[in-house]
């Protein structure tokens, strides 16, 4: 069971950054997280259908967590 965790560690080490603080750590899962709610709610009120709308998911989550 650590491995896991120790993979999951090491991902999200590489995602934020190897010398990130615990403040940007927070920021980052909080832009994610926004952007992964915020994104798909603008595309379907903009029309866009299922596939439309899991693309802005993704992408949200690429650009806003990269932020």
């Amino acid at each position: 069971m650590s491995s896991g965790r120790d993979a999951v560690r090491r991902a999200w080490a590489e995602f934020v950054g190897p010398e990130a603080t615990p403040v940007n750590h927070a920021l980052t899962a909080l832009t994610t997280a926004v952007g992964a709610v915020v994104a798909p709610v603008v595309a379907r009120r903009r029309g866009a259908a299922r596939a439309g709308t899991v693309a802005a998911c993704l992408l949200a989550v690429d650009l806003s967590g990269g932020a």
